[in-house]
This record gives structure tokens, sequence and C-alpha cells, in this order.
């Protein structure tokens, strides 16, 4: 007897994305993780939104340094030293290690001093080459090349006073056994840290005579400007990730950037850890929400120094002082979504793409889709406002995945898209 085949019918499925996870640049991603993105926040995560607009609050020649103290900003534009905006004196140009100290305003390694109570601008005589510094329990602390130093309690100053026997207020200096500059210094948990590239080390002890530099880890840092505390653990860059430490060994948190890590300057403004990692081609402003553990990324700024004044965080780059969080700037964005596949080994067709989201008065969005790697083509544009769910409908293609590109202007929330697919065969 001769059986007729079956009829094989599709099967139509439906896939419903709702909440995001952040920025995962590796090949293979979560549901709701994003595979590129640009000016985007975690302000309402899980759903996405636009970051806050910045403002440009002062134009520099040549800005190297900013820094915050006494509820001002100071910076280094060429060879100036402002504070508040008035010159104060005179530095080399580049690069600043600043820490203040009950009025005075530390400037390595310039081996520099500005007293904005008394209105002095000076230098530190018979100081070692210090070129990373910050203050802890009364003295400043500082390293530079293999040497740790400590200056005279209650005098950031003086660096020089080494008696023998030792006292109990006089500075102190030491080195390490391991090879290799030091790359930073830091005061988190209520004590002193500093890193090489392949080490970090702790300082134990209360006075010069019983201080001790004591290697905790073979896990270092290779950018001072990474290091940054926040709620008690300490954020920094090393030449392979990211990582977070608070205790024992730190912890890697930026596998899924894959990124390659030469250089970076960071800020936080108590919560997120903004990061301007130079990869040795491009720089990338990320920003780490420490409350859910996703990355972002923002753009291309490059960042030179971060500066936060209580709740406000500041930036200089492009010779501009930006504050974030201020100003009337519209943001325009962008994001990409995971390759929508199925994890089905064979052949799809795509009927249509449904977007929620919530647009607000001036705001646009535009949908794109890209099918197996292809160039992305315009589906749709729309620019009305309040929540609803947006259907696009596909021309049916038969291909083996495709993407979602999503480009905006303006304040507008994603929560979430979904999308009607048929099931075909596996050849």
């Amino acid at each position: 007897m001769y059986l007729v085949p079956a009829k094989v019918i599709p099967k139509k499925i439906e896939q419903t994305t709702l909440g995001f996870k952040g920025l995962n640049k590796l090949p293979v991603t979560d549901s709701g993780e994003l595979t590129a993105m640009t000016n985007m926040s975690s302000k309402y995560s899980p759903c996405l939104y636009p970051r806050d607009p910045r403002e440009v609050i002062q134009t520099l020649t040549s800005g190297t340094a900013l820094f915050p103290a006494n509820g001002k900003l100071c910076w280094v534009d060429g060879t100036n030293f402002l504070y508040d905006g008035v010159v104060k004196g005179t530095v080399t140009a580049g690069a600043k290690s600043m820490a203040e100290y009950f009025g005075t305003i530390l400037i390595f390694p310039d081996k520099k001093y500005y007293n904005y109570v008394t209105g002095v601008f000076g230098t530190m005589v018979n100081c070692p080459d210090i070129k990373y510094v910050c203050v802890h329990n009364n003295r400043a602390f500082g390293c530079g090349g293999n040497g740790f130093y400590a200056s005279k309690l209650s005098d950031p100053l003086t660096w020089d006073d080494l008696p023998v026997p030792i006292t109990v207020g006089c500075s102190w200096q030491t080195n390490t056994g391991e090879e290799g500059d030091f790359t930073g210094i830091k005061v988190v948990q209520n004590h002193v840290m500093a890193t090489k590239p392949g080490h970090r080390y702790e300082l134990y002890g209360t006075k010069p005579a019983n201080f001790n530099l004591t290697k905790i880890c073979d896990v270092g840092c290779i950018d001072n400007k990474s290091l940054v505390e926040i709620d008690g653990v300490l954020y920094s860059m090393d030449d392979a990730a990211y990582r977070a430490y608070s205790g024992s060994i730190p912890k890697p948190i930026s596998k899924k950037l894959n990124e390659t890590y030469v250089s970076c300057v960071a800020g936080t403004d108590g919560r997120k850890y903004y990061a301007c990692l130079y990869n040795g081609v491009s720089y990338n402003l990320y920003v780490y929400d420490t409350d859910n553990g996703y990355w972002y990324r923002e753009d291309s700024l490059h960042v030179v120094d971060f500066a936060r004044l209580d709740d406000d965080l500041f930036a200089l780059a492009d010779n501009k002082i930006y504050k974030f969080n201020s100003g009337t700037e519209v943001v325009s964005w962008e994001i990409e979504s995971e390759n929508f596949n199925e994890w089905y080994m064979g052949i799809k067709v795509n009927l249509s793409v449904t977007i929620m989201a919530e647009l607000e008065t001036g705001s646009s969005l535009s949908v794109y889709c890209s099918i197996d790697g292809g160039a992305y083509a315009l589906k749709n544009t729309t620019t009305t406002t309040g929540f609803r769910s947006y259907e696009i409908r596909i021309v049916p293609q038969r291909c083996h995945s495709f993407k979602i590109k999503l480009v905006g202007t303006g304040k507008v929330k994603v929560f979430g898209f979904g999308r009607d697919v048929l099931l075909g065969s596996k050849v």
C-alpha cells in the first residue's frame, strides 16, 4: 500500500523579551542582553532608557587634571593650576595626582601645594619623587618608582623627617621586594592600599614604628585613575579585566565587555562606576551599575579626569568640564539586540516584531532589522507619545537568525519586544 507523505506544517512560535540585562559583546548572549549600545543607562532598569544629559560648565585650552576640594573644582589648564576658576600657581603640563589635607591641596608629581585657607601656593622641599598620593589618618601617603612614603604626622608637606630612633610623628618610607613601579594608591576600607601591575599591597600599623607594607595578592592594577571605591568595594583595572575588591582576591567583573585593557580613567556618582577605557585604538565610556551588576556603554567621550562634588559628577574631556545629569541636551541613542536564532538549527521565517515602549514629548523611535548578519534595514519610525506597543510587520524572509536595532532621540523607555517566528526545515 502506498502512503502519502505527511505534510510538514511550519510551527509558529511567539518569543518575548521583557526587561534587559545590560551589554554583552561575547559571541553567546542570554535573553535580554544587548550586543551593542550607545548612550544608554540603567536609570530605570530593567527597562532601557537613555543616559542623562551633560552640561558644559567650563571650556579650557589644554586641560589635563580635575579635582574636587572644599566644595569647589580645581583643575590644570596648560601650566596653570586653577582653584574655583582662578589661577593660583604654575605647574608642569600633564596629568596629576592630587589629594586634600585640611585646607591644603597636594599636587604630584610636581611637589606643589595650594592652601585655600591662606591662599599660599608653594613647593615642597626635600620631597621624594612621588607620583601618586592619598591622605589617611592625619598623614599623606605617596608612592613612586619602587618607593612608598608617609609624610610627617599632621604635616603633609614634610617627607624627610627620618630620625633614628623613629618617633611617633616622623616621616616613614619603604620599598618592596617585587620588581616594577607602583601604579596607584588609594584609601579603601579605612586603610591604604597600593598597587603594581601584578601585585597589591596594604599598609598595616598605626605609626612608623609598626608600619608594615604587606603584599596581599598577585593581582594588581595598571592605572591609578581606575581606582574607585564604592560602598567599601574597590574597583580597578589590570591588563585583563576590571575587578572588584572587598577582601581576599579581586574578582573580575568585565568578561562580557570582551575588551582590551590599556588605560582607564574612572569615577563614580556613588552608585555607578564610570570607566573611560582606552583599548589601544579607541575610547569607550562604560558604566557598571553596582546594584544590578550590568554594564552599559554611553559613548566615546575621552575623559582625562573625573571629580565628584557631593552628589554631582563632573568630567574633564575634550578641553571641557562637563557636569553629568545636568542641562538640556537631547540625547541620541541606539541599541542592538541579541542575535535571535531561537536555538533552532534550521531555517526560520520572521513575520513581525512588536516593541513595547513609552515615548515622551519630543522623542522618536526607529526600528531596524538585520537578516543573517546583513545590513540593517529601516522598518518603522514613530513619534507617537505615551505607553503602547508598536507592531512592525516584516516581509516574510527565510533566514537562520536576525537582529533588532532601535535608534532614538530623547526620552524613551523600552520595556521589551516580541517576535512572531515560523520554524521551518533544517536544510
